[in-house]
């Protein structure tokens, strides 16, 4: 049975999900609002943004967007301590799993389409200068060499899961997608007991133009600094599973 409730503005009996919370009685019960959630909106959102039109609470100069909007064109959100301030906030806010099930199939695609009409609308013309793009391109670049996308966007192949699986086996402590210094190139395995660097190699990936070239720099850098380096093709860790 739908349980309901009376509302005392409008006088019209409507089920207890139109009604807003308003914490819980001295019985641990959740306690409703006597006013429906209509009622409520409509005596409480009386102003309306300037900018946009949309319907805010009459304590309010504009909405919330263009509120936003206001203090970036004026520089409130400018300078170090303020960005580094908001970095942490929003790390905190991950940390604890606030955005956890938010960011969604259907909430990526929505901003993707969004992003796309303000550009074709020409919202960016003016803010997305060259020095701009160069900056924001370095910042990637830093951030892909630092490992900020490790696990992200690439999943383990399944050579490097068996590889992954056998160090465990074997008692070996082992480290994944492990960089020497400030290189960006990472190597698959790094087993720090044996000071020991593994690649599993694809054969597809490694067959491609100006791969051996890369793959014979990085067994130079291993070298230079000191490292052992065994590079095992996708192939024969296959067939050494096959075999237990």
């Amino acid at each position: 049975m739908v349980k309901t409730k009376i509302c005392q503005t409008c006088g019209e009996i409507k089920s207890l999900d139109e009604f807003y919370h308003d914490g819980k009685d001295r019985r641990g019960r959740d306690r409703r609002n006597i006013h429906c959630k209509s009622c409520t909106k409509a005596a409480y959102m009386t102003s309306v943004c300037p900018d946009c039109g949309t319907a805010i609470v009459k304590t309010s100069k504009r909405c919330h967007g263009c509120a936003t909007k206001e203090a970036w064109a004026r520089g409130a959100y400018d300078g170090e301590e303020t960005r580094y301030r908001r970095s942490e906030k929003a790390k905190a806010a991950h940390a604890r799993g606030d955005f956890k099930g938010m960011w969604t199939k259907r909430l990526r695609r929505k901003q993707s389409d969004d992003a796309k009409a303000r550009w074709a609308q020409g919202a960016y013309e003016n803010n997305w200068t060259p020095e701009l793009r160069r900056k924001q391109s370095e910042a990637q670049k830093a951030r892909w060499a630092n490992g900020g996308f490790d696990g992200i966007f690439q999943s383990p192949s399944k050579p490097e899961l068996i590889m992954a699986r056998s160090l465990t086996n074997a008692g070996l402590e082992y480290k994944a997608q492990y960089r020497l210094g400030n290189d960006g190139r990472p190597f698959d395995f790094y087993v720090p007991i044996l000071n020991l660097l593994i690649e599993c190699d694809g054969e597809y990936w490694h067959s491609l133009p100006g791969r051996a070239e890369s793959d014979a720099a990085k067994t130079a850098l291993a070298r230079k600094q000191g490292y052992m380096l065994i590079r095992i093709t996708a192939q024969q860790i296959l067939e050494m599973s096959t075999r237990g």
